[in-house]
């Protein structure tokens, strides 16, 4: 074996352990439908659609998802802000932060869950775009 065979034999093994040991990312669930019913406890606002390419479930033994929701026109981001605000606590969501000032990001926690929501002006500010995150919460 030359020297550069046995080098790009030893790189290969590396690469191919390294690459071994990550943890795979989470696999969104394909072959079903994305409902509201998972979310049936993470209220959206009128005037709002759901973003089938940017919403999953994700495949694990606990609730883990992420739906994107849009509404194209003009909306004042604070109105979305406070819907949330005042309606997460409503399904038992208890508000742990917020922070931003163009965007925002609020968190809320309940039981074993966290609900990260994320607003932001989209499409040179003609659309507001409201992303709501369910995963375990971090100990």
């Amino acid at each position: 074996m030359t020297g550069r065979t046995a080098l790009t034999l030893s790189l290969t093994i590396a690469l191919a352990g390294l690459t071994g040991c990550a943890a795979p990312p989470p696999k969104p669930i394909a072959d079903k439908p994305l409902t509201l019913r998972e979310a049936r406890d993470l209220p959206v606002p009128v005037g709002f659609a759901m973003d089938p390419a940017e919403s999953h479930l994700y495949d694990r033994s606990f609730r883990a998802l992420r739906f994107t929701y849009v509404r194209r026109e003009f909306n004042d981001l604070e109105r979305v802000v406070d819907f949330y605000k005042r309606t997460l606590p409503g399904e038992g969501w208890e508000l742990r932060w917020e922070v931003g000032m163009d965007d925002r990001k609020l968190m809320f926690e309940r039981g074993d869950e966290q609900c990260r929501v994320e607003i932001d002006k989209i499409l040179r500010w003609r659309a507001v775009r409201a992303t709501v995150e369910i995963e375990p919460r971090a100990s």
